[in-house]
């Protein structure tokens, strides 16, 4: 399972330092690390007492200078054996921060086993940056108009060029890989209801007619609230509209199709119908992590 927080950066500052420091009493080379950084900085607080007895306290926190992918070295050593890797950021868009994180989620990948990364971002579209790295080998360009579909504000989270240059890393990557061991991309958010429905109802029409009216009825359900989640989410807060029944019976219409399983060409089918339960009765709760497979090590970002 993946998970994802906004971490504040001084209690994530100390408690990386302490980690480094136990990390490096482990091995020599950790060590030669830890001498070889920058001369520490030092925080200067007031000390307990009236102002005139203060005196101040100085606080060490450790640093490392980044400047390559080899300095990231203390901090592999001490995620150790963890299956989850939790990557936070100070701000959204930032640059430095997206290169740091793909720099450290590449080494994740090909140095501890990781298979999927689990972003802040739209489930479906984040599905189809899952299935253009698992597929045949594409060049930048093609990674650059793959991302044109985060089209939902902030479009520049996600579609920029250092996604871009993951995305094409990834895709590179698992070039050499065997099916199951391919690494994945996988959004945790769902916002795109309207666009679900519309992505699902083309591969509705061949299965009978069970499943087409249940979907028609969902459609029917939401179509007030078009295109605002927000306003659907309202509603359902008032008492004053809930689409859970005719969601709950399209879900099982077309669990009943695939017998639970996705169809061939169903990568768009994937990604309408895997959070439908959960997005029909939703108010203000966020959407379960995503599951590629269990027993799976992930990163969030």
């Amino acid at each position: 399972m993946a998970l994802h927080v906004r971490n504040s950066l001084l209690p994530a500052a100390l408690a990386f330092g302490l980690l480094l420091a136990e990390c490096g009493s482990k091995s020599t080379a950790d060590q030669a690390n830890q001498s070889a950084a920058a001369e520490l900085p030092v925080m200067q607080v007031a000390g307990p007492g009236p102002d005139q007895d203060r005196k101040p306290v100085k606080v060490q926190i450790p640093n490392y200078p980044l400047s390559s992918e080899a300095d990231l070295d203390p901090l592999i050593c001490a995620i150790g054996n963890a299956r989850v890797v939790v990557l936070g950021e100070a701000s959204h868009g930032t640059q430095e921060y997206y290169a740091w994180r793909a720099a450290l989620s590449k080494r994740l990948i090909q140095e501890k086993g990781f298979d999927f990364i689990a972003v802040e971002g739209e489930w479906s579209d984040s599905y189809r940056v899952n299935t253009f790295i698992k597929g045949p080998a594409r060049d930048s360009a093609a990674a650059v108009q793959l991302l044109r579909h985060y089209n939902r504000w902030p479009t520049w989270m996600w579609g920029n060029y250092e996604v871009a240059s993951l995305v094409t890393w990834l895709n590179t990557h698992n070039q050499a890989q065997p099916a199951a061991n391919k690494a994945g991309f996988f959004g945790l958010d769902v916002y795109c209801l309207w666009e679900s429905l519309a992505d699902l109802m083309p591969h509705l029409q061949t299965t009978d007619g069970t499943a087409v009216q249940a979907a028609q009825r969902a459609q029917r359900c939401f179509q007030p609230f078009s295109p605002s989640a927000e306003g659907y989410a309202l509603a359902v807060a008032r008492a004053d509209a809930n689409c859970r029944a005719e969601t709950h019976r399209l879900w099982q219409a077309v669990q009943k199709t695939t017998g639970e399983g996705v169809p061939p060409n169903g990568s768009l089918w994937r990604s309408s119908m895997r959070w439908w339960p959960s997005t029909a009765s939703a108010t203000t709760a966020p959407p379960p992590a995503a599951r590629p497979n269990p027993g799976t090590s992930g990163t969030g970002t």
